[in-house]
């Protein structure tokens, strides 16, 4: 049919279509920058929640919120100095307090959004332990949203597994060591069981 969307002869122009991956993807390669992680720190994180969320089994509208929020989860630092993302000493009291605001300015910004409320509060929380000695509001256990934990336990991987201003790498035998030390502590012990698991995805993904 003449003029028809498939036929290629259609006289209409087909309006644009904004490909939103492509700009959250460009705004966290800014983010990366500005807080002096590598390159990359934000896609890393957002595949590897997404391949862990779909590996428990979780519901495949979670995991896509689980995937959006790990790529916005530290829009927040955009609100805190270069000078203090990037220095190599340790962080004065009132520094570390303007790093520790970053969650909540990061959820802020996400609720502008319409229908992003379970991203935000997911955003919100992913700097919570599952000891309860994580900010900003030290929820615990199964009170942390799970999207929550899934992006908390993905992100720490990613910062020890690349150099960092203020440390070098660290092997992924000594993460594991690590991740499995911190169980019930910082980490939820359902992600814990499968860190061998999700270290060799890691590595058949990121680290040829």
């Amino acid at each position: 049919m003449a003029g028809c969307d498939t036929c290629g002869g259609c006289s209409k122009t087909k309006s644009a279509t904004i490909d939103y991956k492509t700009i959250v993807g460009l705004l966290t390669n800014v983010l990366d920058k500005h807080i002096n992680l590598e390159e990359g720190h934000s896609h890393r994180v957002s595949e590897m929640a997404t391949w862990l969320g779909t590996y428990l089994g979780i519901d495949q509208q979670m995991v896509d919120f689980i995937g959006v929020a790990s790529y916005l989860h530290d829009i927040g630092m955009l609100d805190v100095s270069g000078d203090i993302l990037g220095t190599r000493k340790l962080l004065e009291a009132d520094d570390w307090l303007q790093i520790k605001k970053h969650p909540l300015q990061s959820a802020k910004y996400i609720e502008t959004l319409p229908g992003l409320d379970e991203v935000a509060r997911i955003v919100l929380e992913h700097h919570e332990r599952f000891d309860g000695g994580g900010y900003p509001t030290g929820l615990e256990g199964d009170y942390i949203h799970l999207g929550a934990r899934i992006l908390h336990f993905c992100e720490a991987i990613d910062t020890m597994a690349n150099d960092q201003t203020y440390k070098d790498r660290m092997t992924y035998e000594a993460i594991e060591a690590e991740v499995k030390k911190q169980s019930g502590k910082q980490f939820d012990p359902w992600m814990v069981m499968h860190v061998s698991e999700f270290l060799t995805i890691y590595q058949e993904k990121f680290d040829q």
